[in-house]
């Protein structure tokens, strides 16, 4: 009864205000204590062509600037009981800020490979130090009407130790029912990144 009653999109929706809410108090009373470990100035990315190959590199400003091929990482995570984990991403985000994403997404350094990206937006996103996760899809994502071009690839994984949102990075995270969720999308679409809407038909086609 109880997890029918959290999968509910009432209780979800209800779930999302009291966040909102108590992260717009949390942000009237302090300001974040540390900041993300990358700049769109200075964090140099691998760029693709159309055909995948590699062409150079590129601070990541310049990158979405010019609309050039880059790699993304992006994680479902899950805990035991099927939960998805959910994050909102911060205001001041250049790409659907304020929108509620999946648990973890980035970008992928030159000089870091894909897992190695992963688990580094993992730490400063959520203060998550150890985790598993395994590739389930790589896919073009291609938003900003065109001058955004990803090849993300997508990961899913389980968890069950603590996560600590950073506040440079996004507003919130919190576990919800997976079902409730992907009701969710279908009432309220609006509510998602994007991004989180691919994602999600990704994971659908393989389960």
């Amino acid at each position: 009864m109880l997890d029918k009653l959290r999968g509910s999109s009432p209780y979800i929706r209800s779930k999302i205000i009291w966040l909102n809410f108590r992260d717009k108090i949390r942000k009237e009373r302090s300001s974040p204590t540390y900041q993300a470990g990358w700049s769109p100035f200075t964090e140099l990315l691998t760029v693709y062509n159309e055909r995948g190959q590699v062409i150079g590199r590129a601070p990541r400003l310049a990158v979405h600037m010019s609309g050039l091929w880059h790699r993304t990482v992006h994680l479902l995570l899950f805990d035991s009981k099927g939960n998805l984990l959910i994050q909102k991403r911060g205001r001041r985000k250049d790409q659907s800020p304020g929108k509620l994403a999946s648990s973890v997404g980035g970008h992928v350094p030159a000089d870091k490979t894909l897992e190695e990206a992963l688990r580094e937006e993992a730490r400063q996103e959520l203060g998550i130090e150890s985790l598993t996760f395994s590739l389930i899809a790589t896919f073009p994502y291609i938003s900003n009407r065109g001058s955004n071009k990803e090849m993300v690839s997508l990961f899913t994984g389980t968890y069950e130790g603590r996560v600590v949102a950073n506040p440079t990075e996004l507003s919130w995270a919190a576990w919800f029912s997976f079902s409730g969720i992907t009701k969710l999308t279908e009432q309220k679409p609006e509510l998602f990144a994007p991004s989180f809407l691919e994602d999600l038909r990704q994971f659908q086609k393989i389960n």
